[in-house]
């Protein structure tokens, strides 16, 4: 029987047992990589860098090293059954300075800002703080919003810098996303980020109720148009500014929605065009942003 460690010691074991076992084999890290058919990257993350390995790795190099893979997926399901606790993150708006001559390219929100008898232009983002105060080090690979919208699960999973990258045990990252993918949904359920096993970290519900609030309170870059195509055709549409996949997915059956944590009703707060798209149809001519 495997001895049980702590998740640290059992990731440390993990790596330590790969590293003996292509010494012993008198494999170089290229021919491990070749017998394994996996990358260069991939191997040295395994062997010797800070992330957990997927267990498609761990059996790859197992079969490459021609060592029975069992022990070693024990070892990576103690590292996986003990998920990294304590990592706590903020969500804010952000306020910059913008020149006038900037604002079309700009990450952020353009937005006008009265300041004592000026008024300023301003680039409005999401600053996402996030921290680790667990003991071991986290992959963070995305920023992600989702909302429930017609029966379904629909999502923004957003790759600003540095993302994806590891956060280091007391550190601390700070990504900064522009504030569309918020502002085009309703229903919020969650806003957050996800590891790299796939474990999702969110902001607390009065944390996305405040956010939401200040987002949606604010201009927004998000209109409603019309598709070239077909006219008749509206659709809720904005530029992306960092790498982004969408994805909207059903609730299997027999399985409860989630929970909706901020919708603009629920705030107090007019619903734009670019959510009554039904409505909008029906009418003729372009339909400008807000």
């Amino acid at each position: 029987m495997e001895p049980t460690y702590s998740a640290e010691a059992a990731l440390v074991d993990l790596k330590e047992r790969l590293r003996r076992l292509r010494t012993e084999r008198r494999f170089s890290m290229s021919g491990l990589e070749m017998r394994a058919g996996v990358s260069h990257t991939t191997a040295s993350q395994a062997l010797n860098g800070p992330s957990v390995p997927s267990e498609a790795t761990v059996i790859a190099l197992a079969q490459a090293l021609g060592t029975d893979a069992t022990p070693l997926l024990t070892l990576r399901k103690q590292v996986v059954g003990a998920p990294a606790k304590g990592l706590r993150i903020h969500a804010d708006l952000q306020f910059g300075t913008l020149a006038e001559d900037a604002a079309h390219e700009a990450m952020g929100t353009p937005v006008h800002v009265q300041h004592e008898r000026d008024v300023l232009l301003k680039e409005v983002l999401v600053r996402v703080t996030v921290v680790n105060e667990s003991r071991l080090p986290v992959q963070i690979t995305a920023f992600v919003v989702e909302a429930w919208d017609n029966e379904a699960l629909r999502s923004f999973d957003l790759l600003p810098e540095p993302l994806p990258t590891m956060v280091e045990p007391r550190s601390r990252i700070v990504l900064r996303v522009q504030k569309e993918p918020i502002d085009s949904l309703d229903a919020i359920t969650f806003i957050g980020v996800v590891d790299g096993l796939g474990k999702r970290y969110g902001l607390l519900a009065e944390d996305i109720r405040a956010l939401a609030a200040a987002s949606w309170a604010l201009p927004t870059r998000v209109i409603a148009a019309r598709r070239r195509d077909d006219p008749s055709y509206m659709v809720a549409a904005f530029q992306t500014r960092t790498p982004v996949e969408m994805d909207q997915k059903p609730v299997p059956d027999g399985t409860n929605p989630p929970e909706v944590l901020a919708t603009r009703t629920m705030l107090g707060l007019p619903v734009p065009d670019f959510l009554r798209l039904d409505e909008l149809s029906q009418r003729t001519g372009n339909v400008e942003p807000e």
